[in-house]
């Protein structure tokens, strides 16, 4: 038997070939040997041009980068890289690439002057508010841009905004339907109010030792310390394929370390304490915000958690975390995530069980009131409010409605259409309470009314826009269709995951 081997090598290699290669296409074996796939896998089509997963990468990076910034970097990432995000960033991807196409199809070209404009306008470039040459030249170099690149970049988003713009001017609204959303909107309704807020009832609650002791003992993961890391990382700024190369070889080839890297490109090495699961950095006094937007990167944050880093205390691979930037770090020390000590949350436990029985007590105290409420009892002496439809800061406020999306439900379901006079209901309120309303009375101004002229316009403006999007929306599922789009959501996930 061994003979016949040694004498038939070649073709058992291939016969051994034959029933290798194709589990590895079953099972995406392939994905374990391809370093590259990762980068290059396609996520959408758009007339035989590709869409990456690194391109992908970088242009959701810069989108949770500026919405991290409008707000104040105060909303942790994991807010902001939801899958929703993800596809709305690769979406708008295909819309840019199709508006591209069309341009190109059409030979749209923006003026000079009006890309002139354009770059003047751009706040980056500005110094007090009056463009500035050196200042744009900074801009462009830190970016790792050249002038010439970012001129065609702005020519072709210039380009592609001539499309929009025509669906959107050649909108068409009834006039007549404008004036009935202007008369609707003039609408003031009164309620009788009956409030029912949990802080209200908890004087009224007794809590036992027995019961916070028991609390915390079934809900260990809620009274637990965050689970966090001290990093060390070298930031490369290169936009050379040659440093990316070797710098990406060091971090993987000699992962126990990151002076190799350090020392080849001279960089130093950055250290940050308790950089904490799905949260912002703590870093020393003295750290740019620049390194704390690095360590912001999801990739980034995902890789220090991740068994190889976290465990086996290997440097992460290098990650591009924005265009031309690389950064490559590893975990000098965990935190795990542990329960306190009873005594450390105790108060924390006990306003906690006294919160839920608070919110017991105005819920059955809630709905004893409707029941009365509905038999004609208990409308006497209740607070009244009036409400404007066009004013809903004024409305919430005046209904002391909480803040974001629970308060704006809770008012659309006050202020909507079908509501019969006089019948009584509760809102849910969550954590606040219960809120008891009764509508009382409800008045729109005549359709020749001075102020429903006044709206009008707004009216008019807001049908056209609704018909503009409509249009718009419309217009891209055809130029899609024409142009064979695909998109792969699957790998989305899976470059998201």
């Amino acid at each position: 038997m061994f003979e016949f081997i040694r004498q038939h090598r070649k073709l058992l290699q291939v016969v051994l070939l034959l029933l290798i290669i194709p589990s590895f296409v079953a099972v995406g074996a392939w994905d374990l040997v391809s370093r590259g796939e990762g980068a290059t896998a396609r996520l959408a089509d758009v007339d035989g041009v590709s869409i990456d997963r690194a391109a992908w990468e970088r242009a959701h990076q810069n989108s949770i980068d500026r919405m991290s910034a409008q707000f104040g970097r105060q909303v942790p990432v994991a807010l902001l890289d939801t899958p929703a995000a993800r596809l709305s960033t690769l979406n708008q991807m295909i819309t840019d690439e199709v508006l591209k196409n069309v341009a190109h199809r059409y030979g749209l070209r923006p003026s000079d002057s009006l890309l002139r404009s354009r770059i003047a306008q751009i706040p980056d470039f500005q110094v007090e508010g009056v463009f500035n040459l050196e200042r744009a030249k900074q801009v462009l170099q830190s970016s790792g841009y050249t002038a010439e690149r970012f001129e065609v970049m702005l020519r072709q988003d210039l380009a592609s905004e001539l499309f929009p713009r025509a669906v959107s001017e050649s909108a068409l609204a009834s006039r007549r339907l404008a004036r009935l959303i202007s008369q609707s909107e003039t609408e003031q309704r009164v309620f009788a109010v009956k409030r029912f807020e949990s802080r209200s009832f908890e004087a009224q609650v007794r809590v036992s030792d027995e019961q916070v002791k028991a609390s915390y003992e079934a809900n260990p993961s809620r009274f637990q310390s965050t689970e966090a890391v001290d990093v060390e990382l070298v930031v490369l700024r290169s936009t050379s394929a040659a440093d990316v190369e070797t710098f990406t070889n060091l971090a993987y080839e000699q992962s126990d370390s990151l002076e190799p890297a350090a020392v080849r490109f001279k960089l130093p090495i950055l250290k940050l304490a308790r950089v904490e699961r799905g949260r912002g950095a703590t870093a020393p006094a003295g750290a740019s915000e620049e390194t704390l937007s690095i360590l912001r990167n999801p990739k980034l944050r995902e890789a220090l958690f991740s068994a190889e880093v976290l465990t086996d205390r290997r440097n992460t691979p290098a990650i591009e975390v924005r265009a031309g930037v690389w950064v490559s770090a590893r975990v000098s020390q965990h935190h795990p995530a542990q329960t306190l000590a009873f005594d450390q949350v105790r108060q924390n436990v006990l306003a906690e069980v006294t919160r839920t029985e608070a919110a017991r007590l105005a819920l059955e105290a809630s709905q004893a009131w409707l029941a009365s409420a509905q038999s004609g009892e208990g409308l006497r002496g209740l607070e009244t409010v009036r409400v404007a439809r066009a004013d809903i800061q004024g409305a919430a406020a005046a209904l002391r409605l909480p803040q974001g999306d629970l308060g704006r439900r809770a008012l659309e379901k006050i202020l909507s259409d079908a509501k019969p006079l006089e019948k009584a209901q509760v809102i849910d309120l969550g954590e606040v309470g219960r809120l008891g309303v009764v509508l009382l009375s409800t008045r729109v101004d005549a359709p020749e009314a001075a102020v429903v002229g006044q709206r009008l316009g707004g009216g008019f403006n807001m049908l056209t826009q609704s018909d503009a999007d409509l249009g718009m929306r419309l217009w891209m599922r055809e130029q899609e269709r024409r142009l064979k789009v695909r998109r792969y959501t699957d790998k989305l996930a899976a470059a998201s995951s």
